[in-house]
């Protein structure tokens, strides 16, 4: 186990730079939101006030139910475009995962040691995957206690939906990020260098075979990027989770959204299938590579 450690920590040392990057890239951002909404309340003499003197005419809605409503929804949001960024760093860190070591000339040094190809994989698999996801959850709570002060002045805070609402956009992105993560490391096992460009040439390819055989031969027309778009895409499903029949306002957008659909699904199985094919494959056919 302590071997096991030991790779795990040299492949984050190795990667640190990559996982560290999106933090310090949304730390800029906020900062820069902050002191962008400081001037605006600076110049046009913006105050909270104005917003609490605006005569809402709710028709007999429960206020209560409105601001779980809108808690949820901020607790979603705060996720929106971390999520899309962590996607895109498990796939850089995936699709170089097994090919680290070749590239830097130490692969025989690393794969001499006493660990066996599984659990060195493993390792690569978790900082090209779980760290992502890690650091997803750390960047939701941070951008969610940030907007807390901010939004609290207009809607009262209410912790259990913000949390409710964050945890949901967590799961719904990283879904995501395994199977993107899971695909980038498959092909690192496959190819040794360039692994992304190919498998888009690769699906490119098929497509075209595919589009030809169905005009040539009357063959079903497959759209392979249309699957993949469909296996990877955060937010499929989440139009499901929604009983749209009990929902007459977006008042009640909390008491229509139904997350355990988000757990049982068969679209939430088959990501965790395909992520499981496209680990097994990547390090059986890295295994069986010539190390030189």
């Amino acid at each position: 186990m302590n071997k096991f450690a030991a790779q795990l920590r040299n492949d984050y040392r190795i990667n640190v730079k990559s996982l560290l990057t999106p933090i310090v890239i949304f730390l800029i951002i906020d900062f820069l939101a902050i002191i962008t909404f400081f001037i605006m309340k600076s110049k046009l003499g913006f105050d909270y006030q104005n917003f609490l003197t605006i005569n809402i005419n709710t028709d007999g809605a429960d206020l209560g139910l409105m601001q779980e409503s809108i808690w949820y929804m901020i607790g979603m949001g705060v996720l929106g475009f971390a999520g899309f960024i962590m996607v895109l760093v498990s796939l850089s860190i995936g699709n170089q995962s097994l090919n680290q070591e070749k590239n830097r000339k130490c692969e025989i040094f690393y794969r001499s040691q006493p660990i066996s190809v599984w659990l060195y994989s493993v390792s690569k698999y978790l900082i090209a995957v779980a760290a992502p996801i890690v650091i997803l959850f750390v960047i939701g709570v941070f951008n969610l206690l940030l907007v807390v002060p901010f939004l609290n002045q207009i809607v009262r805070f209410d912790f259990m939906d913000a949390l409710s609402g964050l945890i949901v956009s967590f799961l719904l992105y990283s879904r995501s990020i395994i199977v993107v993560g899971s695909l980038g490391f498959m092909m690192s096992g496959i190819f040794k260098e360039k692994a992304f460009m190919k498998l888009i040439l690769i699906m490119v390819s098929l497509q075209l075979i595919i589009v030809f055989a169905h005009f040539s031969l009357n063959t079903p027309l497959i759209e392979l990027f249309h699957y993949v778009g469909q296996l990877i895409n955060p937010l499929k499903g989440l139009k499901d989770m929604i009983n749209f029949d009990n929902m007459e306002s977006v008042m009640d957008f909390r008491q229509a959204f139904n997350a355990r659909i988000l757990l049982f699904n068969w679209h939430s199985a088959l990501q965790i299938i395909a992520s499981g094919i496209f680990f097994v494959s990547g390090v059986l056919v890295y295994s069986k590579k010539e190390v030189n």
